[in-house]
This record gives structure tokens, sequence and C-alpha cells, in this order.
């Protein structure tokens, strides 16, 4: 396993062939450093061994003012050895052996100091030292409370602006700053929160190394949170980010900083003066009988990015291809499998990144995507901007989205070790947050949630990307108390509770404010007991429960007693399992039937045979019940089985980890499931995108189906990129088609979408099966090595 290195702030250039020098240039924000006394930027550096000493890793800087092309050339490193223990940095200079091509280097710099493995370090180019005068002002801030703190003023205040002049970049005003705080102290500092409270609002905040929440108090207040790797650490924290501004403005003159700790929140209200402190303290009333942690019940900040010059959506500069060979390669298994599932996963990663709505992070690596949906919610003052496309559509289906999250968040609790091995964990993490941070947004009080962001007729009349509608505000719909939706709301409370498991380990804040908002959810769904289709126009001619809302309610009740541990919920699924039909037989396992779900983890959970036998009868049955091409696919329906076929191969894949027994038969039945589906056919057909030859290219995909571009504005696209012949101008990698039909026939036309389209929740019980059917072939070829029972063989 090779140590990867990351960095949100810069790119990799090159690495040598001993892995030991490493050149990272520049990014956009960050071309022109010229006006800056000082500028450093994090690195995160994953897949060291276990046992790795950090004290031995010592590192030599040197800063070039030309690109280096090839890091080879530097070779020669002057032996460093362990720092003192009382010692912070080292005069250790590297020395380099350039060509005459390359530009010697304009200073030398310290060596960083190191930390553990999954520890962001800091690189510097000189010794600490600013002339930056803090931003304060002469009006107090309010006394902290519990675990926190002021770090307004002093020597060393809790925020420094750093590129102030900022630039423009697509309408909006940006520039640079860091929050910063001194003298931490593993274990005592843990799960750290920053508030940043601006004396202007913002209309976003960008970092690369902190969890970002916000707006709050009318874009005044913005909070920082840790990554997994930067929680519990020792010394200084330092959080570079860039603000947003409506174009026009300048740098906040004020701002004040808070720094919370140990599970203490800041206040989420402004210290300033004005119409945002009056509606702060209006609306925070209300947050603690409301729903806890919600943009959206502490004083959206929606004025800016509602008003009628603000875009709806922001194209890229020009469109670009996507890079999807950066991943870690499965040599540590070779001959043990057909395919990389290490690629599989990362390309099925990028998928999600493709169907992202709203603004986009600096590190997006879906080049042909830019912002859009920055209005959704605006119909309703409320901010619904995030969250994921539901399909080769533009529409935000919360139902399917909500079973995506749940499948996508269970994979990765049962199979962490394989996106662990595959470099790929803080990318899936990303891609789970990205929707639990749109269901927090989307639950705007107890009994009211957001289920659905615009108007499926209106959206599959027109065929265009989501950037074209640079001005669109799109209807939102909502359930309530007085109009209901048991099925979404409920799912929702199990996409948040089994999200929670997910993050509990590096981001516990996060992961009790997921929990507070599925116990809210699922309340609201047992209470008021109503199929959402009644509730939600138009929904039913595309995502109708046909199935009925009583596994919707097992399924959340059982996911919160796995996130909580709390007996009630597991009384509930026990005394409503047989009358709420979970003991018959299901015919599959999908967005709208979630009971062999549930017959899986109940079986896990108590270990009662009655549970067990129904997981097995649901497997055994999808094994050889259901019907199958000649050629070995499961073959639910015509209409995307390639999606069935991926769940069953999931569930399967879990029950062989609850069933001993009858692992060999259930795992072997999911990886030829898989491997039909990358290629393992009597045709040679691949049915992922971007997999190689034979995977399809012309999936029924708007976004990616749209010409390319070079300059802004970019014409807008319309029916005419549907019937382009050729393939689609962006490769939407990592996507999984619908599939053949009985005959395992397939063809890879862009009209046909029955066969063509892509969907968040196809990809969601695949790429979990893979996850599963990874970590299997890794265990299996390790104990292949070192012996049975080298690493524990329960999957």
């Amino acid at each position: 396993m090779r140590a990867v290195i990351e960095s949100g702030h810069t790119n990799q250039a090159a690495i040598s062939s001993d892995r030991r020098v490493i050149t990272l240039t520049s990014k956009a924000h960050n071309r022109d450093i010229s006006n800056l006394g000082l500028y450093s930027f994090y690195m995160h550096i994953a897949n060291l061994p276990i046992d790795t000493d950090p004290s031995q890793y010592l590192a030599s800087v040197a800063f070039y003012d030309k690109v280096i092309a090839d890091a080879s050339c530097i070779q020669t490193i002057s032996p460093l050895q362990p720092l003192p223990t009382t010692t912070t940095a080292s005069t250790t200079t590297t020395t380099t052996s350039a060509p005459p091509s390359t530009q010697a280097p304009t200073t030398t710099s310290r060596a960083t100091t190191t930390t553990r493995a999954t520890t962001t370090t800091r690189a510097t180019t000189t010794t600490r030292a600013t002339t930056t005068t803090p931003a304060t002002t002469t009006r107090p801030t309010p006394p902290p409370s519990g675990n926190c703190e002021s770090l307004d003023g002093g020597a060393k205040p809790g925020y420094v602006p750093l590129n102030t002049n900022g630039w423009t970049e697509q309408g909006v005003f940006k520039f640079t700053a860091r929050a910063e705080k001194y003298g931490l102290r593993r274990g005592q500092h843990a799960n750290w929160v920053f508030k940043l409270d601006f004396g202007s609002p913002l209309v976003g905040l960008v970092s690369y190394v902190a969890n970002v929440e916000g707006p709050f108090a009318n874009g005044r207040v913005w909070l920082l949170k840790p990554k997994s790797y930067n929680a519990d650490i020792d010394g200084q924290l330092q959080i570079l980010m860039i603000p947003q501004m409506a174009v026009g403005s300048t740098a906040p003159s004020q701002v004040r900083v808070s720094f919370c700790h140990s599970g203490s929140l800041p206040e989420l209200t402004s210290s300033f003066d004005g119409a945002s402190q009056t509606t702060t303290t209006t609306t925070a009333a209300t947050t603690t009988t409301a729903v806890a942690g919600s943009p959206n019940t502490a004083a959206p900040g929606n004025a800016a990015r509602c008003s009628p010059g603000s875009p709806n959506a922001i194209f890229p500069r020009r469109s670009a291809p996507t890079n999807a060979n950066n991943y870690l390669r499965s040599t540590y298994y070779p001959g043990t499998t057909a395919y990389d599932f290490n690629e599989v996963l990362h390309k099925s990663i990028l998928f999600y990144e493709a169907q992202r709505s709203g603004a986009l992070p600096q590190n997006n690596r879906i080049p042909w995507r830019g912002d859009s949906g920055l209005k959704d919610g605006c119909d309703q003052s409320k901010d619904l901007s995030g969250g994921y496309y539901d399909a080769g559509d533009n529409v935000k289906f919360g139902f399917p989205m909500a079973f995506t999250a749940t499948t996508l968040a269970w994979g990765m609790i049962e199979f962490k070790d394989a996106y662990l091995a595959s470099g790929e964990l803080n990318r899936a993490l990303d891609m789970l947050k990205w929707a639990t941070d749109y269901f927090v947004k989307a639950h705007t009080a107890p009994n009211e949630f957001y289920a659905q962001v615009g108007d499926p007729a209106a959206d599959h009349a027109k065929w265009e990307r989501p950037e074209d509608a640079i001005n669109t505000v799109r209807r939102s719909y909502k359930i309530d108390q007085n109009n209901a939706g048991t099925e979404v709301a409920a799912e929702t409370a199990a996409a948040l509770a089994a999200a929670s498991i997910v993050f509990r380990s590096s981001n516990p804040n996060y992961a009790d404010l997921l929990v507070t908002h599925a116990r809210q959810l699922f309340n609201f769904a047992n209470t008021y007991r109503k199929n959402y289709h009644l509730s939600v126009p138009g929904v039913a001619t595309y995502y109708k429960s046909w199935n009925g809302y009583n596994d919707e309610l097992l399924w959340g009740a059982v996911w919160l007693y796995k996130a909580t541990n709390e007996q009630t919920f597991m009384d509930y699924v026990v005394g409503n399992y047989d009358s709420f039909g979970a003991g018959n037989l299901a015919p599959e396992f999908s967005w709208d039937n979630k009971y062999a779900g549930v017959q899986v983890l109940m079986a896990q959970l108590t270990g009662n045979n009655k549970y067990q036998d129904d997981m097995n009868q649901f497997v055994q049955n999808a094994m050889t019940g259901i019907p199958k091409t000649s050629d070995g696919l499961t073959w639910k329906i015509q209409w995307g089985p390639n999606r069935y076929a991926a769940n069953y191969a999931f569930i399967a894949t879990v029950a062989g980890k609850v069933d001993p027994q009858s692992r060999a038969q259930y795992v072997t039945y999911a990886k030829n499931q898989i491997y039909y589906m990358l290629g393992t056919n009597t045709r040679g057909q691949k049915y992922v995108i971007g997999m190689g030859t034979n995977s399809p290219q012309r999936p029924h995909h708007r976004a990616s189906s749209c010409p390319a571009w070079t300059s802004t504005p970019v014409t807008k696209c319309d029916f005419s990129a549907m019937n382009l012949q050729g393939p689609n101008p962006h490769v939407l990698y990592g996507a999984l088609v619908g599939g053949p039909d009985i005959s395992g026939a397939y063809t890879d036309d862009r009209s046909d979408y029955i066969s063509n389209e892509v969907a968040t929740d196809y990809n969601a019980g695949f790429q979990s099966a893979v996850a599963g059917n990874a970590l299997r072939r890794c265990r299996t070829a390790l104990n292949a090595t070192f012996g049975r029972n080298a690493m524990n063989p329960s999957v």
C-alpha cells in the first residue's frame, strides 16, 4: 500500500521514482502570492503503515519559481535525523541536482513538523512572521460559554486576512484568509469548531481542510468543523479558507472568531448590529423548538442568494475532460480478480460528483460541471441548494436520493476497509456528506421536509445542462403534518441515522446532528402517516411508492436503533415486523422496497433465526427464483435490470457476513453479478461507463451529452444534443447504465432511456457490492500469502 499525499490548495505536478520527492504547484486562486509576506498550505498524508512513528518523517522544502516537470531530477537528499522532542523545526536543507532548464530554488525553508499518518501537516516557506493587523472592533464580543472562547484581538488573533484584494471569478468576489488557534493539546481540544462572524455577509465559504457549515445570520456567520484527520491535534491549528462575496464587495474589515471544542457549540447569532442581528435573534428563539443545527432554522442567508441579480448557475470558463486516472492501483492482490475494484470505486464516486447540484467545491474534479441550482428553495425563502440530481435529468427527487444515501452509508459501514485500502475513503465521506448536508437543509422544522426540487414534467420537456438554467427559480415541494409523506420522511431518517454511524468516529458533532434530524423525521413519518405521492404533485409518474410506507417505517427504526442502541427503536421493529409485512418474501431491494434490508439488519443485530431465515429466503430467491439472462444476469424487469441485480448482489454480500454457512455461495453469486456488469458476459459488454473497450458511450444523460465549450457565455443546450449520433462529448465515468433485455441484447443508444439512462440509486447498491467484493478479494490474497485468517475472514 502506497502513501498518498493530498492537498486541496495545490496540484501534484510530479513525484520521483522512489516516491521520496514530490513537487506541488499552485492552483488558480493562489497562482500569484507575490504580495503576501507569508504563504502556507496543508497536506494530508494517508495510507502510511498503522504503526508509523511520525517523528521519523521529516521533510526539507524548497521553493521554486518555475514548474519542475520531472521530480526525479531532485535525487540527492541530505540525511535527516529525528527531531529532539523539544525541537519544532529543523534547519536541514535540501541538496538539489537540477538540469540547466530548471530554476534554482529562491529560498530554502525549514522542515515541516509532521504528525501521525492521519494528521494534516503544514508546509511553510519562511519562519512564522506576519505584519497583518487583526480585524477587530470596539464593540464587545458576547462572552463565550462552555468550552468556547473568543479569539478576537491579542498577539495571536483567530482570524488573519491574507489576499484581501482578492479576485473576481464567475460573478463572485473571492479572497483568502486563515482561521487559527494556538496551544492545542491532543485529547483536550478535540472536535473543535471555529465560528466566524463577518461584518459583511458572504455568499459562500470554501475550505479544503475543514467542513464548512452555513450560512447563518443572513450570511454573516459560518462554522468550520474538522475533517477526519485534524479533529484532535497538538500545537497550532490553521484553516485556510476562501470567503466569497457579491461582486463589488471588499473583504470585511471586521471579523470576530470564537473557538469551541469537546462538544460545545457556539451560538449561531451575529454580534454585529443591523437587520441581520434582529432577524437572527428572532429565529434563534424558534431554533430551540425547531430543528437543531439546520441552516434553514437559524436565519438563512437568502437575501443575497435569492436576489434578482444573483445567478442560479455559473459555468466554468471552459469545459475539459475528467481526469479519471488518479487512483491507487490494486497492486496488493494481483491475480485474485479480473478487475481492479479500486478503479471501479474511484470512478463510481466520480459519477456522484458529476451529479452534484449546488455550489461546487474548489477541488471539483468534473471540469465540465459548474455551480447550479443555487436558487433552489428561493420560491419558499429557504436554502435548498445542494444534493444530487437524480438521473439523466435535473430534478432532485428526495425519496430515491435518500435511499441512495442509506445504501452507500451501509456499504461504507460494512466495508470501510475497502475504501481505506483503495485510498477513496475521504472522497466517499465527501460524497455521502453532500447528500446529508442537503437533507439537513431540507428538514426545516420537526414536521416539515422539502421532498423535491424541480417540476419533473417541465424538466423532462427540455434537454439542457443544469448550468443552462442561469435565471431559473425552480418549484420546491414540501411535506408537513397537513400534507404528510411517510415514505420519504422515514427513508430520510434512515439515511441520516446510517450516515451518523459513518461519521461517528471522525466527526461526532456532525453525527449527533444527523441523529437529531433522524429522530424528528422518524417521529414525523410515524405520527402523520400518508403516502407521499398524495402530497407531492407529479411525483407519482416517477417515484410513487407502490409498496407503501410500512417498510420505510421499519427501515428508519432499525437504522435508528443501530445508530443509537436505544431499545425503543428495536421494540418498534420487533412489535411491527410481521404486521407490517417484513416476514414475507420481498421481490426486490430497491428505492421502493426496503424489507430485505430490514431482514438483514435484524438478523445481524439480534442473531435471531427468524430474521436470518427471512434473509436467506430472500437471497435464495434472488439466486434461483428471479429470471436470468442466458449468461447469468439476474433480470428483474426491463427498466434498469442492472440496478436490481446490483442490489441483490449487495444484499447477498452483507448476508454472507451474517450467515457463515452460506457465505461462499452468497459472495460467489454477488461476484458473478458484479463481474457481469463489468464485462464478464458472452458479449463482452461493459455496463459501467469509462471502463475501457465496450463501455457505453451514449448514456441518456443531459449534462454529459451537451457540447463542450472553450469560453463563456455558453450556447444553451437543446434536444439536438440528445439526437447526436456520436459518443457523449463528456465521459460520465463510473455510471452504471440500465442494462440488457432478457435475451442479453443491448444497444448503446441515448434515446433508449430504459436501457441507457443512469441514476444515483443504480450506483448505490453497485458501489457497495463492489466494496464488499474488493475487501474479500484483498483478504483472500493476504490469507493465501500469509496464512489463513491473516485478516479477519468475515467477508
